[in-house]
């Protein structure tokens, strides 16, 4: 039964394409314990006809909105910001999913707290080869993941709205704001199920090196020379498993000058170059 005594909760879900797996993250919100919510739905110009899935769930607390074209991920949640009018607002990505409990004790641990706590976070499954890893609630101790927190909707007087330069790393440089501005708590309990989807943001070969190397320009100040080693280092390892050599050498090399002590990035560094070389020399000769 909802209760209309309690805060109303604003879920942003922003999809683009994805018709075969939004039913599994829509029902994840509906199916919530909680039931005062509104699920708002940024539609981010797709070419699937996503309309016709959230219709097909008959139910009115969605709102559905759509961009006319493609904008990518921070613009549809900047749709979303402007759009909610909830007392709290949460994030989902259109391919993971909420545990049924998930929203009622992030807004029971809300209320628990002094007035000045204004974002809650939690921890998540992370889904790898089939099986559920437990996902701490953050990865540093500037970088919650987005996916896991509930805000208060004030907070976007203070902080403002997602930048939409960053296609990939928007919700780590918010977060990183957020940070700047707001009194965090929260608890390690696993709350959310990630999918690492084919087609996804992180999954795919996008510039990765100028999305990084443009966040660490954004917050230098924050973040320490062993942080941005410790960054590089992963964004190299991604480059290698996707058989990009040239950039992941790039990213090694980048992650050893900011920290000498990382022993890794120096033995991957001496460990690709004769690799880097074969790149070499295979572009040439494509030339």
């Amino acid at each position: 039964m909802k209760n209309e005594n309690a805060p109303l909760v604003s879920i942003i879900v922003p999809v683009y394409n994805r018709k075969d797996l939004l039913p599994r993250t829509l029902a994840s919100v509906i199916n919530q314990t909680y039931k005062n919510l509104e699920i708002i739905v940024v539609d981010d110009g797709s070419l699937e006809d996503i309309r016709s899935v959230v219709g097909g769930f008959n139910d009115t607390r969605i709102k559905y909105v759509r961009h006319t074209e493609n904008k990518g991920v921070p613009s549809a949640r900047n749709t979303g910001l402007k759009t909610a009018g909830g007392d709290f607002i949460a994030f989902l990505d259109s391919d993971d999913e909420y545990l049924p409990e998930k929203t009622a004790k992030q807004v029971r641990y809300f209320l628990k707290q002094s007035n000045d706590v204004d974002m809650i976070y939690s921890g998540a499954w992370r889904e790898d080869k089939g099986q559920l890893c437990l996902n701490f609630p953050y990865i540093s101790e500037w970088n919650f993941l987005c996916m896991q927190i509930m805000i208060k909707s004030s907070v976007i007087e203070k902080v403002g709205f997602f930048d939409e330069y960053f296609i990939y790393g928007e919700d780590m440089d918010y977060m990183s704001r957020l940070k700047d501005v707001c009194k965090c708590a929260g608890f390690s309990e696993p709350l959310v199920i990630y999918h690492s989807t084919a087609g996804s943001i992180i999954s795919n070969k996008l510039p990765l090196l100028k999305y990084t190397d443009k966040f660490l320009q954004k917050h230098h100040n924050r973040i320490s020379y062993k942080e941005k080693s410790r960054w590089f280092y992963a964004i190299g390892q991604r480059y290698k498993r996707l058989g990009n050599i040239l950039d992941a050498e790039r990213c090694f090399f980048k992650a050893y000058f900011f920290y000498p002590l990382n022993w890794k990035a120096l033995k991957k560094i001496m460990g690709l170059s004769p690799l880097l070389l074969f790149d070499i020399f295979k572009r040439r000769r494509k030339e």
